[in-house]
């Protein structure tokens, strides 16, 4: 049997339920790409490569900020 576990979290200062378990589900889910962001997960900043391997739990701080170039 399988469970839609869904876990709520803060997402940029909003509460919010999610059923994404890691970083990367968790930009698919908010239609941003990796390459486009950065991410700080509970006051720690991620490198790219974590996003496959970092979990989403319950009661975590997220803040997704988009890069943008530009001169």
């Amino acid at each position: 049997m399988i469970h839609n576990t869904r876990v709520k979290i803060r997402l940029n200062g909003e509460e919010r339920e999610t059923a994404a378990t890691t970083i990367a589900m968790l930009l698919r889910e908010t239609n941003l790409l990796a390459s486009q962001v950065a991410v700080e997960l509970n006051g720690t900043v991620l490198f790219r490569h974590e996003f496959v391997e970092t979990d989403v739990k319950e009661g975590d701080r997220v803040e997704i900020i988009r890069v943008v170039a530009g001169g």
